[in-house]
């Protein structure tokens, strides 16, 4: 399965800022998509925004990255700024419209 380029900018901002190595990283931001209910091929900016904020900060407490809380908000404000470059919308994101339409 394809993975979003929001996907891999997440796990290489924590590779290139982190302790963490690619694996690590890619590994802990997963856990987080599975337990969110997202896939990596979906991960849209503002999901990636929640997951840093919501998420993340206690995996990578319990990983032993120091100040994640602070380490996180800043992913998470530069993950709001990204391009959303998929070509098709988010489970979510349909079923949101669907739920809207009704």
């Amino acid at each position: 399965m394809a993975e979003s380029t929001v996907f891999t900018w997440l796990c290489e901002r924590l590779d290139a800022e982190s302790d963490l190595t690619l694996i690590e990283a890619r590994g802990t931001v997963r856990l987080c998509l599975k337990s969110a209910g997202l896939v990596p091929a979906d991960l849209t900016p503002d999901q990636a925004a929640a997951i840093a904020t919501q998420l993340l900060p206690q995996e990578l407490k319990a990983r032993g990255v120091p100040d994640s809380g602070a380490f996180c908000e800043r992913l998470a404000g530069q993950a709001r700024l990204l391009t959303d470059e998929r070509s098709a919308p988010a489970p979510d994101e349909v079923f949101g419209s669907l739920v809207r339409a009704r």
